[in-house]
């Protein structure tokens, strides 16, 4: 009884993983020390020195955490499930973020780059509302249905039968 209860049991609404104060601070945060990091790709334009992809990368990555722990903060709690699957498709960061997140902060040069990536971090409460919508439709993949253990019996293998001996 006391097991059939516990899985009975409602779900308590999760808890954000990060306060609103804490997440405007941050945001603040990054605004500021991205105005910094142009500046920065300003001066080492004007010196001569190329600016390395693997740091607009780099940057790039942190600004889609940031913006990942903003969607996090506002998704709802998931219903448990009794699938013996698990979840449909769990959520990771990969999923939450999709191609999307990627896609607007490309840019062909590097100047073209760093201003995708603030407007990305300007405008991040309209791709959070989206993804949230996205995430509320479902994933459109579908999962592997693995076969149960006791379920699926190995084939038997062929008889063998004597072959006739070579008479050449």
């Amino acid at each position: 009884p006391s097991r059939r209860r516990a899985i009975l049991a409602p779900v308590h609404p999760r808890s954000a993983p990060i306060s609103r104060h804490k997440l405007a601070r941050l945001f603040a945060w990054a605004h500021l020390w991205l105005a910094w990091f142009a500046g920065r790709c300003l001066l080492w334009t004007a010196l001569g020195r190329p600016i390395a992809r693997r740091d607009l990368d780099c940057v790039a990555r942190h600004m889609h955490m940031l913006v990942d722990l903003k969607l996090a903060a506002r998704m709802p709690a998931l219903a448990p499930t009794r699938n013996r699957h698990g979840r449909v498709k769990p959520y990771t960061e990969r999923t939450l973020a999709g191609a999307r997140f990627r896609r607007l902060t490309r840019g062909r040069t590097w100047a073209d780059r760093v201003m995708a990536i603030l407007a990305f971090v300007r405008d991040a409460d309209a791709h959070v509302a989206r993804q949230l919508k996205r995430l509320r439709r479902g994933f459109t993949r579908l999962r592997v249905i693995l076969p149960r253990a006791q379920g699926c019996a190995l084939p038997a293998p062929a008889p063998t039968t004597a072959f006739a001996a070579d008479s050449s």
